[in-house]
């Protein structure tokens, strides 16, 4: 939140005054042009936007540069917030949908990237030691597990990619796909028994 800083800092106003005063006093007179008196509202709210973030995102440094994002963003649309609801919750929702959209840009960046039963990654099949013939059974069998990932049911498929390739937890698997965690860890269990089912089946891995 470099630009929030530079922003807050410039008047040198310091954090704790206005502790006790109420969130709508403090915002009333951030409009007003006294950008600096953000800084309360920073230090009041930091703690629980973190424990929100890290729900979604359990990298301390991802948690802090999106708990910085929230503010950047609240304050440079600070006359968006009508106070219909509290600010925390403005800011709980903003928190949120940054956090959200980070794990999903992470989560979908080459969705298609294909995979092995066994979690490893298909990339690490192919040598460029082995001889044309070992080459081409590469290929077959690349072939073969990218064709059988892609007729695994959509719900099967995505948690499969998000948990063995993008290599998100189980938790954050269920916190993208907003299913509990037992769903999630049920269609990958049963990802991984239709993936074995269909490879066995293939004629290129069944000799």
């Amino acid at each position: 939140m470099n630009q929030t800083e530079t922003e807050i800092g410039a008047n040198g106003a310091s954090w704790h005054w206005g502790e006790e005063t109420p969130d709508d006093a403090i915002l009333e007179r951030v409009r007003a042009g006294e950008t600096a008196l953000y800084e309360v509202l920073v230090h009041r709210h930091n703690p629980r936007l973190r424990c929100i973030v890290r729900r979604v995102l359990y990298n301390d440094a991802d948690v802090e540069e999106i708990v910085q994002e929230t503010h950047y963003n609240a304050l440079r649309f600070i006359w968006q917030f009508s106070g219909r609801s509290g600010f925390a919750s403005w800011l709980a929702r903003i928190a949120t949908h940054a956090a959200l959209s980070r794990l999903r840009r992470r989560a979908y960046s080459h969705e298609s990237s294909p995979i092995l039963s066994t979690g490893e990654r298909l990339e690490s099949i192919a040598s460029a030691q082995r001889n044309p013939e070992q080459q081409l059974q590469d290929k077959e069998m690349r072939d073969a597990l990218e064709a059988a990932v892609q007729a695994l049911p959509k719900p099967y498929r995505t948690v499969l990619l998000l948990r063995k390739v993008k290599e998100l937890s189980t938790t954050e698997v269920a916190v993208l796909l907003e299913i509990s965690e037992g769903c999630a860890k049920t269609r990958l269990h049963r990802a991984q028994a239709l993936l074995r089912r269909r490879l066995h089946a293939a004629p290129a891995l069944s000799g």
